[in-house]
């Protein structure tokens, strides 16, 4: 997700990164499983839904130094 604009998290191409966040991060999985979710209040720490994941981070934002995205499907390569 590109971090430009991520202060305005009703810009659009804030909402596009998320959508493809969540795309990469539940690729090949049920949309019903639960991941760590990213969120400034979850921190990598609590695992959620899709759903939910995707109101955290409209909500709160996304962990800016989450990069690369090691519990969603990124190498640390």
């Amino acid at each position: 997700m590109n971090h430009r604009g991520i202060d305005d998290r009703k810009q659009p191409s804030y909402l596009a990164g998320v959508d493809e966040f969540l795309n990469v991060a539940f690729a090949g999985r049920e949309d019903l499983c639960k991941l760590r979710c990213p969120c400034l209040k979850c921190n990598n720490q609590l695992y959620h839904d899709k759903i939910t994941i995707k109101s955290h981070l409209i909500a709160w934002g996304i962990v800016r130094d989450y990069n690369p995205w090691v519990y969603h499907g990124e190498s640390v390569d």
